[in-house]
């Protein structure tokens, strides 16, 4: 992860970070940015839909983003047939957060 976070600063990428728990450091880091790119994971324990709605309500509030790029950037997750545990489940949560950014 560092050596990525290296060449993103390498190509003159300006790195911001937000507690995802305390909504006034995201929207004081959003205001200082053109583009948000999520990297919210998931684990068993975790439920990603809940911190990337905090992203998004951040997002508003700061009014100035010209690019959301949700964690599940590259898949569409609405189009994936046939998927089983726990893969599934994953799908369905990012599927209702597409439409949570879509609203």
């Amino acid at each position: 992860k560092l050596q990525t976070l290296e060449h993103l600063k390498s190509l003159g990428v300006n790195l911001l970070f937000g507690d995802i728990h305390d909504h006034r450091s995201l929207v004081n880091a959003i205001k200082q940015v053109d583009v948000v790119i999520s990297a919210v994971g998931h684990r068993s324990s975790y439920t990603p839909m809940q911190d990337q709605v905090k992203i998004v309500a951040a997002i508003k509030e700061a009014g100035n983003i010209k690019r959301f790029i949700p964690s599940e950037f590259g898949m569409d997750v609405d189009r994936v047939d046939g998927a089983v545990e726990p893969a599934k489940s994953l799908f369905e949560t990012k599927s209702k957060f597409r439409r949570v950014v879509q609203e």
